[in-house]
């Protein structure tokens, strides 16, 4: 089972590479599937990313209705049993750019990476990215608790509020699709991990392109347990790709690229990254958030 960067996702036959079925998990245009399909009990739970972000940059593009989601599939017929999204309102006409583009919102809140399954209690967990566009909503940037037989989202847990960004933030002339709020772009890439303590106290272990590790209480809806910043964050900073854990500490990989400007004389200006601006590995201890 994969899926691609049209937002359709595939089963396959592993011994003889013959397509079993395909399907279209969200008809939304523009989108991607960034996080691997997990599979549990029979059920293949896909979450759905888009470019709309990049999009966006383009004055004459009418940013943004792109909505992120949560879809699961029967994993032998393909089926759809459910798809939720994160920004429950659909996208309304708001506002006109400079060049006449009628501008739409709330969007975004995409889901780059995979579910984490909760099998004690029959649950999914999903991260999401920041809002495309105004005005900005309560489930972006967040952690959302999802129940696996239905879809309801029992909880959420915003730790970044107020996040609207597109690229036409950073790019071009004009940069009036960029949302009031410009936010920091600090999407949550990669999946939270669930851990059990030795005291049998459980928590969600969530890793932010802020450069802040957050623990969280599964338990308890959501609840902040602590948050340790291990990086300075950015658009191309913080931790991208992902946090791991052994059980008693939490191993977070920091990006924090900075570039820097190399002047040669007789030639024109380029920029390389710097490498006394970087990021490292941290490893906060899983019970006190203490690095």
């Amino acid at each position: 089972f994969f899926g691609d960067a049209r937002g359709y996702v595939y089963a396959v036959d592993a011994r003889f590479g013959n397509l079993i079925w395909k399907k279209q998990a969200d008809p939304q245009p523009n989108t991607h599937i960034t996080g691997s399909p997990r599979i549990y009990n029979g059920i293949l739970y896909t979450t759905i990313s888009s470019n709309e972000e990049g999009l966006g940059a383009d004055p004459s593009y009418p940013c943004c209705k792109f909505r992120g989601s949560v879809v699961a599939i029967d994993a032998q017929t393909g089926e759809q049993k459910w798809l939720i999204h994160t920004i429950a309102e659909n996208p309304q006409p708001t506002r006109v750019n400079k060049k006449g583009t009628q501008l739409w919102g709330p969007s975004g809140a995409p889901i780059w990476s995979t579910v984490t399954v909760d099998e004690e209690k029959k649950r999914i967990y999903v991260v999401t990215g920041n809002n495309y566009s105004d005005p900005a909503t309560d489930m972006s940037d967040a952690i959302l608790s999802v129940a696996m037989n239905n879809g309801t989202i029992e909880w959420s847990q915003q730790i970044t509020s107020g996040d609207t960004y597109n690229i036409g933030c950073d790019e071009g002339e004009d940069n009036t699709n960029c949302p009031k709020a410009k936010g920091p772009d600090f999407d949550f890439g990669s999946p939270p991990i669930l851990v059990k303590l030795s005291t049998g106290k459980r928590l969600l272990i969530a890793s932010q392109k802020s450069g802040v590790v957050t623990a969280l209480d599964p338990d308890e809806r959501g609840r902040v347990v602590w948050q340790t910043r291990v990086g300075k964050g950015g658009d191309l900073g913080g931790i991208q790709w992902g946090a791991a854990s052994d059980g008693k500490k939490v191993y977070a990989a920091v990006s924090d690229i900075v570039s820097k400007e190399i002047r040669v004389e007789g030639q024109e200006v380029t920029m390389a990254l710097d490498p006394q601006k970087c990021g490292g590995l941290y490893a906060p201890n899983l019970e006190t958030g203490r690095i």
